[in-house]
């Protein structure tokens, strides 16, 4: 008897991890723009997920009927569970799929060529530099946070960036650190031969 009532208590503990994050509406002290959709990952026995190689434990997940647009604006979508990765490993923002690049003139994104994606340099807190693949080192999420922006071009003096390994972006002729939730990082090609991997510039924007 008593070792039913035990496997009773055990499997109801296993059925409320497992049914917790759809009780939920969102993740507690998680921005959405923190969150990525697990709609397509078979959940752990005990509610977790694992997403881009990060262990995502439920009482981090949520069933959400809702997506979030750059600009903060809610719009209705298919529930679907989201997992708060970012809070697990960094995060940084492309502006379009990896196929893709984009157009500064077109303002949206475009087929690119296809050939290796870019690396870029990242930096620690004391300038040591490192060449990165974004894939590797961050958690990629494909996002624009602005509809008007300019894509640095880091061969001029007044667009010269770093990203440093945190995903802030310092802009150096402005003096400002940007967020990596305020900006995206696109394919840019430097000159016909020379690809490279910008950050983009919300122009009506300001940073603190």
């Amino acid at each position: 008897m008593f070792d039913i009532l035990v496997t009773k208590i055990f499997f109801t503990i296993i059925l409320s991890q497992l049914i917790h994050p759809l009780w939920a509406s969102h993740i507690p002290n998680c921005a959405f723009q923190d969150t990525v959709s697990l709609i397509d990952i078979q959940p752990y026995i005990d509610g977790s997920y694992e997403y881009d190689g990060v262990w995502i434990p439920a009482n981090m997940t949520a069933t959400y009927t809702y997506e979030e647009l750059g600009d903060g604006t809610r719009i209705p979508a298919p529930s679907h569970v989201r997992g708060c990765a970012c809070k697990l490993k960094q995060c940084i923002q492309l502006c379009c799929a990896p196929e893709e690049r984009l157009d500064e003139t077109l303002k949206t994104c475009v087929k690119r060529k296809l050939m290796e994606y870019p690396r870029i340099d990242t930096y620690t807190e004391n300038l040591t530099r490192s060449v990165s693949d974004v894939f590797k080192k961050y958690i990629p999420q494909q996002r624009m946070p602005c509809e008007d922006f300019k894509i640095l071009n880091p061969n001029l003096d007044n667009d010269f960036n770093i990203l440093y390994e945190n995903g802030t972006v310092y802009h150096v002729a402005m003096e400002k650190y940007i967020s990596h939730r305020d900006f995206c990082l696109t394919p840019y090609w430097l000159n016909a031969t020379h690809l490279t991997l910008s950050p983009i510039l919300c122009v009506q924007k300001s940073f603190l």
